[in-house]
C-alpha cells in the first residue's frame, strides 16, 4: 500500500458517518519491536513500505475525519511466531528461518506421507484431514477460512474502488462524488462476480497467477514504468491503446494453447507474456517517434 493516507480518505468517503472500520498493522512502539529492532520479525522489508504507532494512526484517523474509539495490542497467532522468530533472527545469519521452515516443510512432510497426493495445493487441508483430532482440525479450518475471508475482503474492497471511482467515475468525467460510493458498491459486485469465475475456471492459484500475470504485466508494465520519469512517460491516448492493444495480444497468444494441434502449446512456443510485451515496447517506440516529429503546419 503505497498511500495509506490516500486509501484511508478513500474509505472515509464510502462509510457512514456511524460507521465502523478495523485496521490491523504491526505496533512500530510495542514490546517486540522495541526487543529486536531491525530483527523484528514483523518490520518485514520491504513488503511494509509504512509502519504505524497507535499515535500515528489516531493522527491519520483524525485527519481523514475518523474518530478512534479502542486500541488492542495483542494477537496470539503474530504474537507467538513474532517472538520465537525475531529472537532467532538475532543469533542466525539468515533471517526468517523458522517461517520459512514451517511453511516449506509442511509441503515436503505431506509429500512425504502421501506420495499419492494429486494435487500438492491441498497439501495443508489433506495433511489435515489425515492427521489431526477432530477439535484441532476444526480449529485448523477456522484458522484457514478467516485467512482466505481476511483476503478475499481486502481485495474485494480494492477491486470496487478501484472499479468505482478510478475507472468508471473517472471516465464518465463527473466531478460529483455523489455517486461514487454507489459505484464503488457496483464495483465490489463486479470484482466478486470476477473472482468467482476465475475461481472456478482455474485448476490452481499458480495457474491463475501465471495466466493473469500473462496478460496484466505486459499490459501495464511498459505505460507505468514510462509514466515515472517526464522524458520518457507516453501520451494517454497511447497509453491507453498500448493497454489495451498488448493486452488483447497476450490474451489472444494465451488462448493458442487451445487451438487444434497445438497440444498445449502456445503459439510459434513463445510464452504469451513475451508477445504482449514487444507490442507494448513497439507501441512506446511509435509514441517516441510521433511525438518528435514535428507537427505540419
Amino acid at each position: 500500500m503505497p498511500d495509506p493516507w490516500a486509501v484511508i480518505a478513500k474509505i472515509r468517503r464510502l462509510v457512514e458517518d456511524d460507521g465502523l472500520i478495523l485496521i490491523a498493522v504491526p505496533d512500530f512502539e510495542g514490546l517486540q519491536s522495541k526487543a529486536f529492532g531491525s530483527s523484528w520479525l514483523h518490520l518485514d522489508l520491504p513488503r511494509h513500505l509504512y509502519h504505524f504507532t497507535a499515535t500515528s494512526i489516531d493522527g491519520m484517523l483524525h485527519r481523514t475525519e475518523f474518530i478512534p474509539v479502542a486500541h488492542r495490542h495483542q494477537e496470539f497467532e503474530y504474537d507467538l511466531i513474532g517472538w520465537w522468530q525475531s529472537a532467532l533472527n538475532t543469533v542466525l545469519p539468515t533471517p526468517n528461518v523458522l517461517f520459512d521452515f514451517l511453511t516449506t516443510f509442511t509441503g515436503i512432510y505431506a509429500r512425504a506421507l502421501m506420495p499419492s497426493l494429486k494435487d500438492p495445493v491441498s497439501s495443508y487441508p489433506a495433511l489435515a484431514i489425515a492427521f489431526l483430532p477432530p477439535v484441532v482440525q476444526g480449529i485448523f479450518y477456522l484458522g484457514l477460512l478467516a485467512t482466505v475471508m481476511s483476503t478475499v475482503d481486502g481485495y474485494t474492497f480494492i477491486g470496487g474502488v478501484n472499479f468505482g471511482r478510478d475507472l468508471y467515475w473517472r471516465w464518465r468525467g463527473n466531478r460529483d462524488e455523489s455517486r461514487v460510493n454507489f459505484y464503488s458498491q457496483v464495483g465490489f459486485l463486479v470484482t466478486a462476480v470476477l473472482a468467482v469465475l476465475m475461481a472456478l475456471l482455474f485448476r490452481s492459484a499458480v495457474d491463475l497467477w501465471h495466466d493473469v500475470g500473462s496478460v496484466g504485466v505486459p499490459a501495464l508494465l511498459v505505460p507505468i514504468a514510462a509514466s515515472y520519469h517526464p522524458r520518457w512517460h507516453m501520451r494517454p491516448a497511447a497509453a491507453a491503446w498500448c493497454i489495451a492493444v498488448s493486452g488483447a495480444v497476450a490474451l489472444g497468444w494465451l488462448l493458442s494453447k487451445f487451438l487444434p494441434g497445438m497440444h498445449g502449446g502456445y503459439l510459434l512456443g513463445v510464452e504469451p507474456i513475451y508477445a504482449g510485451l514487444v507490442v507494448s515496447v513497439g507501441f512506446w517506440l511509435m509514441d517516441r517517434v510521433l511525438r518528435r516529429r514535428p507537427a505540419m503546419v
